[in-house]
């Protein structure tokens, strides 16, 4: 991740700067374009999202709940 956005869903989710984001919702990141993470990562606002990530060497997941776009 470049940034975590104040009051956002992925600040909340507690995602930090230099995440490596390699899945959503069990897709894996490099397969998809970027229309394809764009679709995946919008929906209904409070709706959750699962994101794998890669941080010091070690994979998890990370619930994220969807927050308006400013």
């Amino acid at each position: 991740m470049r940034n975590t956005p104040p009051n956002e869903g992925a600040a909340k989710a507690g995602l930090e700067i230099d995440d490596e984001i390699v899945a959503i919702d069990g897709h894996d990141v490099r397969t998809m374009s970027e229309d394809d993470i764009r679709q995946a990562v919008r929906g209904d606002v409070g709706s959750e999202l699962v994101v794998t990530i890669l941080r010091g060497g070690a994979r998890r997941d990370v619930v994220v709940k969807r927050s308006p776009l400013k």
